[in-house]
This record gives C-alpha cells, sequence and structure tokens, in this order.
C-alpha cells in the first residue's frame, strides 16, 4: 500500500487509489470512477491541497522520498478529477457521439518516468 507522511494521514485510505504514477493510469481512474467516488477523493483533499504543496515544495523533485512522491501523485490525481466536480459534474466531458473516452491514448511524459 503506498504510504504518505504522517502529515496527511487522514488521506491514507485514498493512496491505493489516487496515488497513480502516471496520467494515462489518472485518467483511466478518473473516467472508470463513479462522481461519488471522485466526490468523496475530492472533499478529502481539496482542504490539504495548499499544506501539500508547502510539504514538497521543502524538498527537491529529483529526491523526493516514496512517501513524499505518493503524496505528489495525490496531488495530480486532485488536479485529474477537478473538473469532474467543479465543470463538468460528471466523471467525462461526454458528447454524444465523440470519440470513447476508453479508447484514448494518454502518453507518459518526461517527468513521471523520473517518479
Amino acid at each position: 500500500m503506498p504510504q504518505l507522511p504522517k502529515e496527511f494521514k487522514s488521506l491514507q485510505p485514498f493512496a491505493p487509489e489516487w496515488a497513480l504514477a502516471t496520467r494515462e493510469a489518472r485518467y483511466h481512474k478518473r473516467i472508470s470512477s463513479s462522481m461519488e467516488e471522485i466526490k468523496a477523493y475530492y472533499d478529502a483533499v481539496l482542504p490539504q491541497l495548499d499544506a501539500m504543496v508547502e510539504h514538497l515544495n521543502r524538498h527537491s523533485i529529483k529526491n523526493l522520498a516514496a512517501e513524499d512522491k505518493n503524496l505528489l501523485r495525490m496531488a495530480f490525481s486532485a488536479i485529474e478529477i477537478s473538473r469532474s466536480v467543479e465543470v463538468w459534474n460528471a466523471p467525462d466531458n461526454v458528447v454524444h457521439g465523440a470519440y470513447p473516452a476508453e479508447k484514448i491514448k494518454v502518453h507518459t511524459l518526461p517527468y513521471e518516468q523520473a517518479l
């Protein structure tokens, strides 16, 4: 189970589902989750997002401990789902007749390979 820094123990139950290493994994988690799951994570992480960023800013991204990498990944997941809650009120911006979301290829970015 991915561990988080002790200051964020209240988010620990979400870590197995949301501390995902790649954009592709986060994208697929978002589109396959219910709005209830997304909203539960959003409501838990949003009040702590500033503290998460402050904590991460105290460390070099090149030398993050495993717990800090997981925290960063959870922050990335929060960004990934924010549109679902704040704009769409749905896991994905589905337009009738649009290309199916599950067929979209999300590429891993070079910085993710280091995390």
